[in-house]
């Protein structure tokens, strides 16, 4: 039987509901099943999920949430016996800034421990946009539960209104789908802020993994070629200077802009005695911060050690190719053998 990934998908903040679809579109979701064997969970792909339209009408698709509302504009058409009005007459669909996508497993693996471990990918456009998101032990659904008996949902439901009452909002799984539990919750970047070629940018992999070298390279020698005084050779960051590089490269503004409040509330609110919900807000506020400057203080501590690796590497393929003899070690067994090791020398 069929199972269903269902992963709900929402901005990093509020944004019009116009402005959403956009986050939608030339998106695709890549699920990968983590197992014992394939623990990166790289060659088994689960199902794909992609964004053609706001309400889609088939397996595997992206869609923008919604419901329905009476089109005040036009009257209510006559409506012969058992025959379906146009919905486009009667109803509208209305957008909320909130996305689902649906993954289909038409033939899931017959025992898991608890559920499924994911990998899910995202990309836009062909590129990705985020390091790949890991999920264990999300939750699956199968046909049997309530909102994804009939998914995918048939055309007819979706663009018909009821056979007998066009007055009746129309309805059908989708609808349902959208309050269903979710097996993940992602946040999707804005696709209105581009990555400027010119800056260094490094994604950090959420499984732990070190970031690809060559990323990493460019992103440092970004900075080096930028950074007031800084010095060429990679081969010498020092173990501070890393952990600048790592600030400068984690700490960009425009990819991820710090939590702010207009002046005008601040005054407010730090002016004489708060209010009870001005109280809530500066706590929010407040949380917002330390939350957003623990994140990426963290982040830059960690690519601050692949940064000075990448240093280390430098230097040692200088004194490598400098070097004009290398000596390698053989050890033996000294019980087999009178010899406590041997030695060969090659030179240059």
């Amino acid at each position: 039987m069929p199972h269903f990934i269902v992963i709900r998908l929402r901005p990093k903040k509020p944004v019009a509901a116009g402005a959403f679809t956009d986050y939608l579109k030339k998106l695709r979701v890549s699920v990968y099943d983590m197992s014992y064997s394939d623990p990166k969970g790289t060659s088994n792909l689960l199902g794909t999920a992609t964004y053609d339209e706001p309400i889609p009408t088939d397996d595997n698709k992206i869609y923008q949430h919604y419901f329905w509302t009476r089109n005040p504009v036009n009257p209510l058409p006559n409506v012969p016996p058992n025959r379906p009005a146009d919905i486009s007459v009667v109803w509208s669909p209305v957008f909320w800034s909130l996305g689902t996508a649906v993954v289909k497993i038409d033939n899931p693996p017959p025992t898991e421990y608890l559920s499924r471990d994911l990998r899910i990918e995202l990309s836009r456009d062909g590129k990705k946009i985020r390091a790949p998101f890991l999920e264990y032990n999300a939750q699956t659904y199968d046909l049997n539960l309530p909102g994804v008996v009939q998914f995918p949902v048939p055309h007819s439901v979706l663009v018909k209104c009821d056979a007998n009452d066009p007055n009746v909002a129309p309805h059908s799984d989708t609808t349902v789908l959208m309050n269903s539990p979710a097996s993940a919750h992602i946040e999707l970047p804005d696709p209105g802020v581009g990555r400027d070629p010119a800056l260094g940018y490094v994604e950090l992999p959420e499984d732990g993994v070190p970031p690809s070298y060559g990323d990493l390279k460019d992103a440092v020698q970004k900075v080096l070629a930028k950074d007031p005084a800084a010095a060429t050779d990679l081969s010498s960051i020092s173990p501070k200077q890393a952990q600048h590089i790592a600030n400068e490269l984690i700490w960009n503004r425009n990819l991820f802009p710090a939590p702010d409040r207009r002046a005008s509330e601040l005054q407010n609110w730090f002016t004489d005695d708060a209010t009870d919900p001005e109280k809530a807000e500066i706590a929010r506020f407040e949380g917002e911060l330390i939350a957003y400057h623990m994140l990426h203080s963290a982040e830059a501590r960690q690519l601050a050690q692949y940064v000075y690796a990448l240093a280390a590497a430098h230097r040692c393929q200088e004194l490598s190719e400098a070097a004009a003899s290398a000596r390698l070690d053989f050890p033996v067994q000294p019980s087999k053998s009178p010899i406590p090791n041997n030695a060969v020398v090659v030179k240059n």
